[in-house]
């Protein structure tokens, strides 16, 4: 997995030429979240506290009861659909903002708009849905105990304090498993919750203390928001979700990609097997089923090994990928001959990203053609072309 230098250096290079729109992003979903608030204050004031205060007098409803009674029950039932609103565009946006950030990641062209994609799948928000729901409900039932001392012994008194201090830290430990389970629904739409948690506790069951010292790497950029009033924040949070987001990818692309050989493994891991980098997993073409892509395959006997790019290329993962180029300083044991000593003619970090850079230009992987590996099938008519006019194209 990469390291946390590598995942802050990658995160900026992802996020240029889509600063602007996850600014957007942000702009537009704190946008919709003032109106909301908005619509729900005006309301309670007008129809709740006004009449009941005094402060708004309506002289249809102050003498005829059942015109009061239909007013405060079309009040309450305004009300409701707000609270109902607002939960669905919190979900919503929150989705929408990590399917985003996902994209960033992977090298992808986003606009700010693509916030709201969140909303385009009902089943993937539902899904994401239970995700959020599982994870307020395990908090919860951490705090019963907290709740129980400050009702029966005070919320001031000393036994609520120690309480109020050990639940915090289960809390914390709970939840540093659970952290990525909101990525891996909103990376995998046809997850259930249930295995979108699992995930989360398996990437995290080794990677607690590296993700506390990736936290604790922000502190000092979350001073500098402060202490600039604000302003950087517009940096420093496209930033860190767009870290955070490649922390998540690359662990999952380590254990998930690593074991789909595992027969034993194979009804434990995700259906999308797929990891960052625009790669098929190494035996995917074997067990279809698998990587759950096997009723959209087509039939691709005809197309030569020379029609499409680089087939060796194309199984390896972004892990193995973005290792072979940016990994300088390291070999791994199984490493060919010619990656090594591609390695040894790198002097820095930059010059061995700039190789990655042109592999990916090689292989025709562009803003316009994201994954020609990811699943060359749809791309097969425009794959099928002369070599001489590949790189060009795609």
């Amino acid at each position: 997995m990469m390291t946390i230098r590598q995942i802050k250096t990658f995160a900026k290079r992802q996020l240029k030429g889509n600063l602007l729109a996850a600014i957007g992003a942000m702009i537009l979903s704190f946008i919709c979240s003032l109106l909301w608030v908005t619509a729900l204050v005006a309301a309670v004031m007008f129809g709740v506290v006004g009449p009941l205060s005094g402060h708004v007098i309506m002289d249809a409803i102050s003498y005829d009861p059942r015109m009061r009674l239909m007013f405060f029950a079309g009040t309450g039932i305004v009300i409701a659909a707000l609270l109902f609103i607002g939960l669905y565009l919190y979900f919503g946006l929150m989705l929408g903002s990590q399917m985003l950030y996902i994209n960033i990641a992977k090298g992808k062209r986003v606009s700010a708009f693509d916030i709201f994609k969140g909303f385009s799948n009902g089943a993937h928000l539902r899904h994401y849905f239970g995700v959020i729901l599982i994870l307020y409900f395990i908090e919860l039932i951490i705090m019963i105990p907290e709740t129980y001392i400050g009702i029966r012994y005070g919320f001031s008194s000393r036994d609520y304090n120690i309480t109020s201090y050990i639940t915090s830290f289960l809390v914390f430990i709970v939840m540093m498993f659970l952290c990525m389970s909101g990525y891996a629904s909103a990376d995998h739409p046809d997850m259930k919750a249930a295995k979108a948690i699992a995930v989360s506790a398996h990437l995290m069951r080794n990677r607690k203390m590296k993700m506390l010292g990736f936290a604790l790497s922000f502190i000092g950029w979350f001073l500098l928001g402060i202490c600039t009033g604000g302003l950087l924040f517009f940096w420093v949070i496209p930033y860190f979700n767009t870290a955070y987001t490649i922390f998540y990818l690359s662990a999952y692309g380590q254990d998930y990609q690593s074991r789909i050989q595992d027969a034993d493994y194979k009804e434990a891991s995700p259906k999308d097997t797929y990891v960052r980098g625009d790669a098929r997993p190494e035996g995917e073409a074997a067990d279809a089923s698998v990587s759950g892509i096997g009723s959209e395959r087509t039939d691709d006997a005809n197309v030569s090994d020379n029609e499409t790019p680089c087939n060796e290329e194309s199984r390896k993962s972004f892990e193995e990928v973005r290792s072979q180029y940016t990994d300088i300083k390291t070999e791994a044991p199984k490493e060919s001959i010619e990656e090594k000593e591609l390695k040894k003619s790198y002097k820095t970090e930059e010059d061995a990203f700039a190789a990655y850079e042109q592999w990916k230009r090689d292989h025709g992987i562009t803003i316009e053609n994201q994954d020609p590996f990811h699943n060359p099938n749809e791309n097969s008519s425009n794959n099928v072309v002369n070599n001489d006019n590949m790189e060009g194209e795609v």
